[in-house]
Parts: C-alpha cells; sequence; structure tokens
C-alpha cells in the first residue's frame, strides 16, 4: 500500500476533514521502468538505444551520471473527473508511487538525482509520445496536445549518480 499523508491530502484540497480511507482500494497501480545507458553533450541527453532528449535543464540535472532510469506510472482511471477531495487523494497517491518508484530504483544504483518530468524546465512536453512509445506503455494513452490519461499518470527520468 502506499504510504499517502492525509494532512498533506486535506491541505491540497483546501478542506479541513475529511475521509479518505476508502480511497485506498481505489488505487490500480501501474508502472513500466527502463534503464539506459546516458550521454551528456551541452543541451542534450542520449538516451542509448532510445533517442535524444533536448533540454538544458535535464542535461544540467543529469550531468556525471552515465545511467539513468526512464519510467511511466499510473494510479488508474478512478481518479478522473471526481471530487476535489478524491482528486487531492489522488495526486498524493501518484507521487507516492513516484516516490516508491524512485526508491526502487535507488536500490540498484545506490545514489540517485531527483526525479525529473517530461514539461519540467525546457522539456518539450512533444517527449511524451516518446517515451511511452519507448516503455512501450498501453495502459497510458495520450490527447493530441500530449496531456496522458489516465488523469493522474507521470512520467519521469532518474539519474544514476557516479559514486
Amino acid at each position: 500500500m502506499l504510504d499517502i499523508d492525509k494532512k498533506k491530502v486535506l491541505l491540497r484540497a483546501k478542506v479541513k476533514d475529511g475521509n479518505i480511507d476508502s480511497f485506498h482500494g481505489l488505487i490500480q497501480e501501474k508502472h513500466v521502468a527502463k534503464d539506459f545507458d546516458i550521454e551528456i553533450k551541452e543541451n542534450q541527453v542520449i538516451l542509448k538505444d532510445g533517442f535524444t532528449i533536448k533540454s538544458i535543464n535535464l542535461a544540467s540535472h543529469l550531468k556525471g551520471c552515465k545511467k539513468a532510469t526512464l519510467f511511466a506510472a499510473t494510479i488508474g482511471d478512478n481518479f478522473n473527473n471526481t471530487t476535489e477531495l478524491k482528486s487531492a487523494f489522488g495526486t498524493e497517491a501518484i507521487e507516492a508511487l513516484g516516490d516508491k518508484i524512485c526508491k526502487d530504483i535507488e536500490k540498484k544504483a545506490k545514489s540517485i538525482t531527483h526525479r525529473f518530468s517530461v514539461g519540467f524546465g525546457d522539456w518539450d512536453l512533444n517527449d511524451q509520445k516518446k517515451i511511452l512509445d519507448l516503455l512501450k506503455t498501453d495502459f497510458i494513452q495520450l490527447s493530441n496536445n500530449n496531456m496522458m490519461s489516465p488523469k493522474k499518470t507521470i512520467t519521469a527520468i532518474v539519474g544514476w549518480k557516479n559514486l
């Protein structure tokens, strides 16, 4: 079960109290991750056997890393078009799932960067399709404007720090 902080959910929903216990059973946790050897060149991150990401911010974030893990994760579609409280719970749940995936990556990498997602800084949202195709995610759909469905879904990359 994902560790979801009720105080954060209530704060995000802008309410003083609410019952979130029943929401745990609605989580349909799915994710896929793939490790890549990477090369950093100025404003680019080259995923060997993948594609090249043009992003000054990401290249700086992964500076010194020779390997990275790309992942996609969702908690399912039970949190689409819902109440503020349930939506806030879903947001905290997908963040908790992202944290859990990063902890799993850290077990094999020993030390990692913070996760960095498409749309952060100058990482173009158009790379979303490339990521989903590369990871072969059949449980995530992409709209024409690169918005993912289910709504509570993330894609990210985590660099393996060289120790």
